[in-house]
């Protein structure tokens, strides 16, 4: 029976970490200890598990299924060694995936308080712009906003977000100050380079408009735009949780702020529905909604910038949050 468990496990992990090597590694294993757990275990079942070639190692129709049900099983191993032991129902591996922007200006923030809580935990983020598939690259909690591609997982609001056209000072006193929308067609717009709504800058008036940001640069990260506009290359249009320091310093200026959308954007937190959460992503979850869950901090500087008191704020965030339930 032990060796069956040791089998599924080092075969969950392999799906989860793509690699032989790399499950290994982890595992304190070699190599070639991983390779003849998994050629043991399609023996005994008589079925391939796994599509090989030299790039890549993906799962085939029938390792997805005994992924879905081994990673349950272990899971429910895992939660039995937590039901004696409060010491182990804090331990193991969460992997986060989210943005790079909100991991580098939020979550790092917050990981110190974390991990000193929850000594027995190790964190990986797994950052991109877009959602992944949660399953295949094991991840245990995603943040992110806007549409929610897969209607398979549960999406709990988490925060939310403006976002927010802006400009170095230097700039706009070089190119000049936009006074409506259509003034955006004589500046250099700095965009994603790439297929996102986030290129389409949305504006409120007499009927609601949109612009598709256009200019001489672009980049694939939010992080490299934001230094482009410190820079004085151009006006962008970038997330509150993101920018809120240079706002409050002075470094970026809003522009448009007559014509900009108030609308905010709600942040997600995702993982998979599963009548029972492990402990581990149950703290992570609570913990979040501690920190971000009320007034988000982004909006506390602003709204002493913008003079909102901070009741205001709060009844703003929770409209936002139920109209996003």
């Amino acid at each position: 029976m032990t060796g069956r468990i040791e089998e599924i496990e080092v075969f969950v992990r392999v799906v989860e970490y793509g690699s032989f090597s790399a499950t290994a590694e982890k595992l304190n294993l070699s190599p070639s200890g991983v390779s003849k757990l998994i050629q043991r275990l399609e023996n005994r079942l008589g079925v391939q598990l796994f599509y090989r070639n030299s790039r890549q190692l993906r799962p085939t129709e029938e390792g997805e299924l005994l992924y879905r049900q081994g990673r349950g099983a272990i899971e429910t191993l895992d939660n039995a060694e937590s039901s004696v032991s409060v010491r182990h129902s804090h331990s193991g591996i969460l992997r986060i995936n989210t943005m790079l922007t909100f991991a580098k200006y939020q979550l790092a923030k917050v990981m110190p308080e974390f991990c000193e809580r929850f000594p027995g935990l190790q964190i990986e983020f797994v950052l991109g712009a877009m959602p992944i598939d949660m399953l295949k690259q094991g991840i245990d909690l995603a943040i992110h906003s806007g549409a929610m591609p897969d209607s398979t997982l549960v999406a709990r609001p988490l925060a939310s977000s403006k976002w927010i056209l802006c400009a170095a000072p230097a700039y706009l006193e070089k190119h000049g100050v936009p006074q409506s929308p259509d003034d955006l067609r004589q500046h250099n717009c700095l965009h994603f380079a790439m297929a996102t709504p986030w290129n389409l800058w949305k504006f409120q008036g007499d009927e609601q408009v949109a612009r598709e940001a256009r200019g001489k640069i672009g980049a694939d990260q939010g992080d490299m735009l934001l230094q482009l506009a410190l820079e004085g290359m151009g006006i962008v249009r970038l997330a509150e949780f993101h920018i809120s320091n240079e706002l409050f310093s002075g470094r970026l200026v809003p522009v448009l702020e007559d014509f900009a959308d108030q609308r905010d954007e709600p942040l997600y937190m995702l993982y998979r529905a599963r009548k029972n959460l492990s402990p581990r992503v149950e703290v992570l979850i609570q913990f979040l909604q501690e920190k971000f869950g009320g007034v988000p901090p982004w909006k506390t500087g602003l709204a002493e910038l913008r003079g909102l008191d901070k009741e205001h704020l709060r009844r703003q965030t929770i409209n936002v949050r139920h109209s996003s339930a």
